[in-house]
């Protein structure tokens, strides 16, 4: 016979739900009931029309006339039911190229990276992204090496092809993986038009630097390696000239230590890679453009909330594979 926990004597029933203490006559109730005030029912409307139809939280809540933060915590308690029961899309069959890029947060100043991911067919030209991993930290090969073993197995084993800027570790990882790596045209070039010169450099220097952004440009597309072999020497010549800043040198020399790197688009057309990662870039601008619409970028937890419901509602993005030069 169960003894009570207050007294450890003998149990006796109360009425038709309680019992009874016999040494204390305490009494309770056998299913304890909740306390408090009955909970709201989560209403994924508002999912709809924060996510889909771009409305800001300031406004529906002023048409509810409610306060702001009562309908954020409605919206957070209808994300975290919806989330669970839609499950991220992926690709179904066929070799796969990977599409990668890091978004950088701030929580009490505290760096945060956010690791966007997105797999495109070799066939298909539309790349579809999967759930988004969020580390404390800066970006680093630990972190994307964390963010990778959460692709998969049934999707990673088919990857051939990696493609995003030149992130830490980019590649040492593909060379684990045995990937072809596809570093960013676009981060590239725009490094070197940022250092083109705000202030009026001298008349050399300004030749200098311009000559130098032209035959960068020239050497991501050329197919011909007698002529590329001719843009990597000019370069080399133009950035020993004194008046090269240190700066535009350094991002030159990477494009001549690694510029195999940006060519295999044209190394393995089989593969139909793009030149940038612009897929991953779109999605990063979708999801810091609803972060400062809806103004909820308060902690770690509800960005990764909020990013990975904007990646359920809208996971694929255009991808196409980058034209062929025809030198």
């Amino acid at each position: 016979m169960p003894k009570s926990i207050c007294c450890g004597t003998k149990i006796i029933r109360f009425s038709g739900r309680r019992r009874q203490c016999v040494g204390c006559r305490r009494t309770w109730r056998i299913r304890v009931k909740k306390r408090g005030r009955p909970a709201l029912r989560s209403d994924p409307r508002l999912i709809r029309r924060v996510l889909i139809q771009k409305r800001s939280l300031t406004e529906i809540a002023q048409r509810r006339k409610i306060s702001r933060q009562a309908l954020s915590h409605r919206f957070l308690k209808a994300l975290k039911t919806v989330a669970p029961q839609n499950k991220l899309a992926q690709p179904t069959s066929g070799e796969l190229i990977l599409l990668v890029d890091g978004l950088w947060f701030k929580f009490k100043r505290r760096p945060w990276v956010l690791y966007l991911m997105a797999l495109r067919p070799i066939e298909e030209d539309t790349a579809t992204f999967i759930a988004p991993l969020l580390l404390e930290g800066s970006e680093r090969m630990q972190g994307w090496q964390a963010a990778l073993a959460t692709i998969p197995t049934e999707c990673r084993v088919r990857i051939r092809a990696l493609v995003g800027d030149k992130f830490p570790g980019c590649s040492t990882i593909a060379r684990q993986n045995g990937w072809v790596l596809q570093l960013c045209h676009f981060h590239l070039v725009a490094q070197l038009a940022a250092r083109l010169g705000r202030r009026r450099p001298s008349l050399q220097a300004r030749i200098i630097r311009q000559e130098t952004y032209r035959l960068v440009r020239a050497g991501l597309e050329t197919a011909d390696w007698s002529r590329l072999r001719e843009i990597l020497g000019s370069l080399k010549t133009l950035i020993a000239e004194p008046v090269t800043p240190i700066s535009y040198k350094r991002v030159v020399r990477g494009f001549i230590r690694r510029y195999t790197d940006y060519h295999a688009y044209l190394t393995y057309p089989q593969l139909r890679l793009p030149k940038t990662n612009n897929t991953s870039e779109a999605m990063g601008r979708r999801v810091r453009d609803l972060l400062t619409r809806t103004r909820s970028l308060s902690s770690p937890k509800s960005l990764k909330v909020w990013a990975t419901e904007q990646i359920r509602l809208h996971p694929r993005i255009a991808c196409k594979s980058a034209p062929l030069p025809t030198n």
